[in-house]
C-alpha cells in the first residue's frame, strides 16, 4: 500500500520512524511531503493536484518526498495529513462543556490543517487521516499539577468539531500520554529537524528546549499504533 503524508516540521518524526521500521513492512510504501512552519499554505489546486506557488516550498516537497513536488491523491492508496499547526486541546476539567466544544472548534476551523484539509477534499473523494501536532513534551519526571480531560474524550470532540467529511482524526499512543497531557521526557529528547542543510545528510537536533518536537522512537510509536488503522481501512 502507498502512502502519502503530507505535513510541517512534525512530519519529521514519523520519517525517522519509518526509516526504523520501513523493511519489518515491505507491503507498504510512504512518501512525505513536508516543509517547516506554514509553508504548506502555498500549495495550489493544478488539475487534479496540489502544487507549490512558492520556490521554498517547492525545494522542501522534493527533498522530503525525494521523488518531486506534485503532490496527486490518486497516486495513494491513504493520504494521511500531520501536524500543520493544529494542538491539540489541552483543557482542565471544571471547564463547561460548552466551553470546551466552542474552543475546540476555534481551534480546529482556525489552523493550517484545515485549510489543507480543505484543499485535499477538493481534489478527493474518499476518506483521508488526519494527526494533530504532538502533545508537548514534559520538562520533567513530575506530573504537573491538576485534573485534565481525558485525552479520548478531547480527541472526540475535536473529531466532532471537524467541519469536513470523510476525515478521521488518529490519536496518540497510549504510552506517549501522561495524566497530564504531555508526552513523556524520553519522547522529546533528541529531536531532530525535518531539512538538513544542503548538500549535507547530517539530521540537526533542535534547541534543547524544544518540546514541541517529538523524535524518531516517538515517531516508530506513532505509525505502529496508527498504519494498521489506515492500512486496514483503505483496503476495505
Amino acid at each position: 500500500m502507498k502512502i502519502c503524508v503530507v505535513g510541517n516540521s512534525h512530519v519529521g518524526s514519523l520519517k525517522l520512524g519509518w526509516d526504523m521500521i520501513k523493511d519489518q513492512m515491505p507491503e507498504h510504501q510512504i512518501v512525505f511531503f513536508g516543509s517547516p512552519g506554514a509553508r504548506l499554505r502555498h500549495l495550489r489546486i493544478n488539475q487534479g493536484t496540489l502544487v507549490s506557488v512558492d520556490p521554498q516550498l517547492h525545494k522542501d516537497l522534493i527533498a522530503t518526498s525525494g521523488q518531486g513536488a506534485v503532490i496527486d491523491p490518486k497516486a495513494f492508496d491513504a493520504v494521511l495529513l500531520y501536524g500543520l499547526q493544529l494542538p491539540f486541546p489541552r483543557l482542565r476539567k471544571g471547564i463547561s462543556r460548552a466551553v470546551v466544544k466552542a474552543t475546540v472548534k476555534d481551534l480546529v476551523t482556525d489552523k493550517l490543517a484545515f485549510r489543507v484539509a480543505e484543499r485535499f477534499r477538493k481534489i478527493m473523494t474518499g476518506p483521508f487521516w488526519i494527526g494533530s501536532n504532538p502533545l508537548q513534551g514534559a520538562r520533567s519526571e513530575d506530573i504537573e499539577p491538576g485534573t485534565y480531560h481525558p485525552y479520548d474524550m478531547l480527541l472526540a470532540e475535536v473529531q466532532a468539531a471537524f467541519p469536513l467529511s470523510g476525515v478521521t482524526f488518529l490519536d496518540q499512543p497510549p504510552e506517549t500520554i501522561r495524566p497530564d497531557l504531555r508526552a513523556p521526557v524520553q519522547f522529546s529528547a533528541g529531536s531532530t529537524r525535518l531539512l538538513t542543510e544542503e548538500d549535507s545528510d547530517e539530521l540537526i537536533e533542535h534547541s534543547a528546549n524544544d518540546i514541541s518536537h517529538m523524535n524518531g522512537d516517538y515517531g516508530r510509536l506513532w505509525l505502529q499504533h496508527n498504519l494498521p488503522r489506515i492500512t486496514q481501512a483503505a483496503a476495505a
